[in-house]
């Protein structure tokens, strides 16, 4: 399914993320349930879609942005056949990660408006830099160690999995990797 996006892989003195714009409409909006290492910040830049994290599933809009930890289960999907959805997708590898900020966090949208509303605007500028090839290097590795600083500032959670349904889930990453291997 890469080709359905448009990205950018900018790795640069081993800054290790992806950036993707996407820009769908009605049922083209979806992503097969599946789970990486990586993890991922989409914020909702028009339209709306249907996030599922984890078996919760939330519907976003504009401005809307949401996080998948590393291992999580996740997809999305149209929620009407006449819906449109752009946005915006920031994968950033668990191990730059877990050694600028360390090990075994995770991350929580936070609920102050006006912390939701400065990490919207550093990923809405993660898309921009994807638009103008000119872009300086520099710059890139400044917005990404920005966004860092913004989520150790605001978005580390304190909440614990639930080991009951971290299980589930292991047992359904089985399932679908199983799935990916043999049937597609």
């Amino acid at each position: 399914m890469p080709e359905l996006y448009q990205s950018e892989e900018f790795i640069y003195r081993r800054v290790p993320v992806k950036v993707f714009n996407h820009s769908f409409k009605g049922t083209d909006i979806y992503t097969i349930l599946h789970w990486h290492w990586n993890i991922e910040f989409n914020l909702t830049t028009e339209g709306r879609i249907r996030a599922t994290v984890d078996g919760v599933s939330q519907d976003q809009y504009s401005s809307d942005w949401y996080i998948v930890n590393s291992g999580e289960l996740h997809g999305n999907r149209w929620i009407s056949e006449d819906d449109v959805f752009k946005g915006v997708t920031v994968q950033i590898s668990k191990e730059f990660i877990d050694s600028w900020l360390g090990e075994g966090i995770r991350f929580c949208v936070p609920s102050s408006e006006s912390a939701k509303k400065e990490i919207e605007a550093v990923l809405q500028q993660f898309g921009e830099y994807l638009k103008h090839e000119d872009t300086d290097d520099l710059k890139k590795m400044e917005l990404v160690f920005r966004f860092m600083f913004l989520l150790k500032k605001y978005c580390i959670c304190e909440q614990q999995p639930d080991l009951k349904r971290e299980k589930m889930m292991s047992s359904i990453r089985e399932i679908v990797n199983y799935i990916d291997e043999n049937y597609t």
